[in-house]
């Protein structure tokens, strides 16, 4: 036996060890957050079904896709859990690949533009068109951009769209219905009684303070109406929230993106935002051990055969880099939402505390002018002779 077949058949070896040690990690990751486990025996017969010999590497990279879609597809989730494969955008953009999976053809995400979540735009023959998926990377050449760009378009639409949600933007709403939503929510005494920063009555209203918060409700509208890094459809999504939240509890069906954005909760984000992690860190820990097991695909072309474990091996580390890097950029957005969140009634209340002050020294300068003039009047009244 030469020395390079032995080093062959440690390494596969030592990476079947390592594919059975990730998958009982995610099993265990998956039972604690109350999700049933997914089908890892489906995941390897997709492994298996890759033949570098017969199969072309677009047909292997196919049979890979479509293994890997059906184990998420029978994955059965309680009812409770926080992760749902079916409305993951990831998954869909990763399943509808091969478009065999009827599970992910769902109105949220598909091509109808009066219903689909994604945004759509003009294509150079100015049809409609899809606008996550028509300029992103190819999926088969480009694995490794693809879904690394398609995660950080996924999260920067979450996180634009929740942040704008802070400041009162919903689908641009009136003016006057945000600036009054707003004070009912933070700034109510007793039921139905609430201070209206933006009310009419200058006795009662905050001009200064309203001004500032309408600055603040533009800001929000821009960073979704003039961001073109944003994907999503905000106004699909919140018609939806709006539509099922106007149901009877028996009859609404739940989804977790449009309930996630939109009920100010930042645990119900972070839910939301880890749900695309999760099939997202899935889906590179399967698709590297494709690579490491099977060192002829996507190297045909190469003769030497360190050479090929080199390529597989870089494509990897570039995978597991960006999914590190997202991890933390993550972490960092909450960190910060939490902090506007917290923070913005409290610098509203400030600014209207601020105000009030104003409004007492002004009044009382009205005041005192006269008792000064007084003071002068009597300081020289002299005794008659």
């Amino acid at each position: 036996m030469t020395k390079k077949l032995i080093i062959k058949k440690f390494y596969k070896l030592f990476i079947s060890i390592l594919l059975v040690s990730t998958f009982f990690w995610w099993y265990w990751f998956l039972q604690t957050t109350k999700a049933n486990s997914i089908d890892i025996n489906n995941l390897i017969k997709g492994v298996d079904a890759v033949d570098t010999i017969k199969n072309t590497d677009r047909d292997n990279f196919g049979n890979m896709i479509t293994f890997f879609c059906e184990a998420i597809k029978n994955q059965k989730i309680d009812s409770d859990t926080s992760f749902r494969p079916e409305e993951s955008i990831f998954l869909y953009n990763i399943c509808k690949y091969k478009d065999k999976i009827d599970f992910f053809k769902i109105e949220w995400f598909g091509d109808d533009e009066k219903k689909s979540y994604i945004k759509f735009k003009e294509d150079v023959d100015w049809n409609p068109a899809n606008q996550l998926t028509k300029w992103l990377p190819d999926f088969y050449k480009e694995t490794e951009d693809f879904i690394q760009e398609l995660f950080d378009k996924i999260i920067g639409s979450y996180v634009s769209i929740y942040q704008a949600n802070i400041y009162w933007y919903m689908n641009d709403p009136k003016e006057s219905d945000f600036t009054q939503h707003f004070s009912k929510q933070y700034f109510s005494y007793w039921s139905n009684n609430f201070i209206d920063i933006c009310a009419t009555d200058k006795h009662y209203g905050y001009p200064k303070t309203c001004k500032k918060l309408k600055e603040y409700f533009y800001a929000a509208r821009n960073l979704i109406t003039s961001n073109a890094e944003n994907i999503l459809n905000d106004e699909n999504i919140y018609k939806a929230y709006k539509k099922e939240n106007e149901k009877n509890e028996k009859d609404r069906k739940y989804n977790t993106i449009t309930e996630w954005l939109y009920w100010w909760n930042i645990d119900n984000f972070i839910n939301l935002v880890y749900n695309e992690l999760m099939y997202y860190g899935l889906f590179v820990e399967y698709y590297s051990y494709l690579l490491q097991n099977k060192s002829e695909f996507k190297n045909r072309n190469v003769k030497n055969f360190s050479d090929k474990i080199t390529n597989n091996q870089n494509r990897i580390s570039e995978m597991y880099d960006n999914i590190d890097s997202s991890r933390k950029a993550i972490q960092t957005s909450i960190k910060i939402l939490k902090e506007i969140q917290y923070t913005f009634p409290i610098h509203i209340w400030f600014l209207m505390y601020s105000e009030d002050i104003y409004k007492f020294v002004w009044n009382m300068n009205k005041t005192l002018t006269p008792i000064y003039t007084l003071q002068d009047i009597l300081r020289n009244v002299q005794k008659p002779d």
